[in-house]
């Protein structure tokens, strides 16, 4: 596959992963045929993994600059993610648990697509952006990804998954647009066979719109005192 081939130039790499995107995430979502043998097969999900490895390791500069540049990685980022979400749903029962390496890279591209600015904090959870870029549409809108972060982030207590809790309210915040009402085969069988991670996922919301809540009454008294 030429998107992880090194040889290969940056655009052939980049139309690569939009066709790969096209066929394993958008063809499916569309209604249209899939018959899962990229997203099944073990040796595409190790070379997901390692174009996700050479991305980090190569450095990026992504943020929300309007240089189209830096717009077009950060589509890369969240293609590379949505793919990966993908074949680890569907080599759910067969596969080895992801290394620690590749969850915390994965977390830093979610980070740089959806918050890239900076740290996600309890007052950017409770007030998600109404409108997404074209990066931010694909996590949130194609593909799986939401569910399968649900199942692969199910412990709050992990380091940097605040960026999960706002990708899900970020979600629940688009959850009526018509593009989301089409639930396919592998987030169905996710939030169905792991509601533990869906529940948890949602509790991880409502606790930080808690936090918030709690916050800004306690500055609200404080300003009340001192006046």
């Amino acid at each position: 596959m030429s998107s992880a081939s090194k040889q290969a130039s940056p655009a052939a790499r980049r139309l690569a992963l939009r066709l790969i995107f096209g066929v394993c995430i958008i063809l499916p979502s569309l209604g249209g045929h899939n018959d899962k043998w990229m997203t099944q097969s073990e040796d595409f999900l190790e070379i997901i993994r390692t174009c996700i490895h050479q991305t980090i390791m190569s450095g990026f500069t992504a943020n929300y600059s309007s240089d189209p540049a830096v717009e077009l990685e950060r589509i890369n980022f969240s293609m590379l993610v949505s793919l990966y979400a993908a074949a680890e749903m569907e080599q759910k029962e067969k596969r080895l648990p992801s290394r620690p390496l590749t969850l915390g890279y994965l977390l830093d591209l979610i980070q740089v697509v959806m918050h890239p600015d900076d740290a996600v904090t309890t007052s950017s959870i409770v007030t998600p952006p109404d409108d997404l870029d074209v990066a931010q549409t694909i996590l949130v809108r194609w593909g799986d990804t939401i569910f399968w972060s649900w199942e692969t982030w199910d412990d709050s207590r992990l380091a940097n998954t605040e960026v999960i809790v706002f990708l899900t309210t970020v979600w629940i915040n688009k959850f009526n647009e018509s593009l989301d009402i089409r639930i396919t085969e592998a987030s169905y069988r996710c939030t169905t066979l792991n509601y533990f991670a869906a529940s948890s996922a949602i509790l991880n919301v409502l606790h930080h719109c808690q936090l918030f809540i709690i916050r800004s009454s306690r500055a609200v008294e404080r300003a009340v005192f001192v006046a």
